[in-house]
C-alpha cells in the first residue's frame, strides 16, 4: 500500500511539453520558491494548496525545461471549493518574466481532483528552457478567465511583484 495518492490519468502541458518519469524525489529551492510565490496570492484554495506543498514528491521532469510533475501525500486532504467541488485546472495567478535573451517565461501551478500536479514553467516561444528562471525577478499576475471570485492581487503578492522593480 502506498502512502500517496495515485496520479490521475491527466495530462498537463503546453505545445511538445512532456514531463518523463524519474526517481521521486523532494522539491528543490527553486520549485519551492516558485510554489510559494503562486501560493501567496488570494485566491479561495490558497491555504489548502499550501498545506499540500508542504508533502510534494516529484515524480517526473520535462528534458528541455523546470517543469515537474508530482504527487502529494494521501493524508493531506484535497482543495474544495465552498460547494465541496475539487479544483481542478490552474491556480489563477502566473509568474512571468523575461529570461537573458530577451524572452519571455511563465511558471504555472497546475491542480487535478483537489491535488497539486504540476509546476509548469514554458518560454513564450515554446523553444527549449534548460535553466530555471530568476523566481525573484518576476512578476505575479492575475491569470484572467477564472469563475470564482479572485479579486486582484493582494498586498503581499504586490509587495513581491513591486520588490522585483
Amino acid at each position: 500500500m502506498t502512502d500517496y495518492i495515485p496520479k490521475d490519468d491527466v495530462t498537463f502541458g503546453f505545445l511538445d511539453h512532456a514531463p518523463e518519469a524519474i526517481p521521486e524525489r523532494p522539491l528543490t529551492a527553486w520549485e519551492q520558491s516558485a510554489i510559494a510565490k503562486l501560493l501567496a496570492a488570494d485566491f479561495p484554495e490558497r491555504l489548502q494548496l499550501r498545506a499540500q506543498a508542504e508533502r510534494l514528491i516529484v515524480t517526473g521532469r520535462c528534458p528541455d525545461c523546470p517543469t515537474v510533475e508530482f504527487r502529494v501525500a494521501a493524508q493531506v486532504p484535497p482543495a474544495v471549493a465552498d460547494d465541496n467541488t475539487p479544483m481542478t485546472g490552474v491556480v489563477p495567478f502566473a509568474i512571468q518574466g523575461k529570461l537573458d535573451d530577451g524572452m519571455g517565461y511563465m511558471v504555472l501551478l497546475h491542480v487535478s481532483g483537489g491535488y497539486l500536479r504540476e509546476l509548469q514553467t514554458y518560454r513564450g516561444d515554446s523553444g527549449p528552457l534548460p535553466v530555471t528562471p530568476d523566481i525573484q525577478a518576476c512578476t505575479l499576475l492575475r491569470i484572467p478567465g477564472r469563475d470564482d471570485e479572485v479579486g486582484s492581487l493582494t498586498d503581499a503578492a504586490t509587495d513581491s511583484a513591486a520588490s522585483t522593480d
